[in-house]
């Protein structure tokens, strides 16, 4: 597939290699990554709208302030990346690895991370506005401050998680496990528990 990187014509290749690769501030949108190796590399600010990266290896990657709005990360390994600020609105992540990565303040309003593991991931201040977060494993993420509104978390785990001061009005909470959680000053007005 061709695409066009900071003006030049490349073409990409799922099972690219593009470890500890400085892609900051790229435009692939549409770009196809599926299964790409991409560890430790930094994509800052870069855009990836609706790129396709099922299944890529993302672990410990720079992704600050970057646009994933509508991209497909099915299945993909986002453990310890950093995607504080960063634009995942109406991103498809179900099954994605997300353990410990840093989600604070970043915008996945309407996103789809059915049964992810975001187990210690940091989302403080997140927007999960109509989010898709059923069977998912939350177990000691802080969710200190975020958006949970209309959310679905239906037999989501969030055993030990910090939700202090969330958000979570008409969310539907049936069979979320909500053991040792911190939900103080949490506004669950018309949640459906």
């Amino acid at each position: 597939m061709k695409k066009t990187i900071n003006g030049i014509s490349t073409v990409i290749a799922p099972l690219t290699n593009l470890e500890r690769a400085d892609l900051g501030g790229a435009d692939v949108a549409g770009a196809n990554l599926a299964g790409a190796y991409l560890g430790y590399a930094c994509l800052n600010d870069a855009n990836l709208s609706r790129a396709i990266l099922t299944g890529a290896f993302l672990m410990n990657t720079e992704l600050v302030n970057t646009n994933l709005d509508n991209a497909e990360l099915t299945r993909a390994m986002l453990s310890e990346a950093n995607l504080r600020d960063a634009n995942l609105s109406e991103a498809y992540l179900v099954k994605a690895i997300l353990i410990e990565a840093n989600l604070s303040q970043a915008e996945l309003p309407c996103a789809n991370l059915k049964a992810a593991n975001l187990r210690k991931a940091i989302l403080i201040e997140t927007s999960l506005v109509n989010t898709e977060l059923a069977s998912a494993n939350l177990i000691n993420a802080d969710l200190r401050q975020a958006d949970l509104t209309k959310a679905t978390l239906s037999n989501a785990d969030l055993t030990g998680g910090d939700l202090e001061k969330a958000v979570l009005i008409s969310a539907v909470m049936k069979g979320a496990n909500l053991r040792q959680a911190n939900l103080s000053y949490v506004n669950l007005s018309c949640a459906d528990l």
